[in-house]
């Protein structure tokens, strides 16, 4: 079982996680997408999505039915709105 994952300063500075626990294997990435509720554009939601498959193959070298989550499935862990950086 997955016991904790790094601070949020670590995915707010736009870095993975990954790892394995038993037969799975699981990344997690931060993602951001525009706030509907932001009519200007400059507000992101930050957000992070997990992926996982069975080991003992790293993500790229299996296949695409057997991947759960990531670009396919979306998961919000975790959302937080914040001012995108300009300049």
């Amino acid at each position: 079982m997955l016991d904790c994952l790094p601070i949020y300063h670590w995915f707010h500075c736009g870095n993975p996680y990954s790892g394995a626990q038993g037969g799975m294997r699981y990344l997690v990435a931060p993602a951001k997408k525009a706030d509907p509720a932001d009519e200007s554009g400059k507000r992101k939601i930050e957000y992070l999505t997990a992926t996982i498959w069975p080991g003992p193959w790293s993500l790229e070298h299996t296949a695409d039915e057997k991947q759960s989550g990531g670009a396919r499935c979306r998961r919000c862990l975790a959302a937080r709105t914040v001012q995108s950086r300009t300049g």
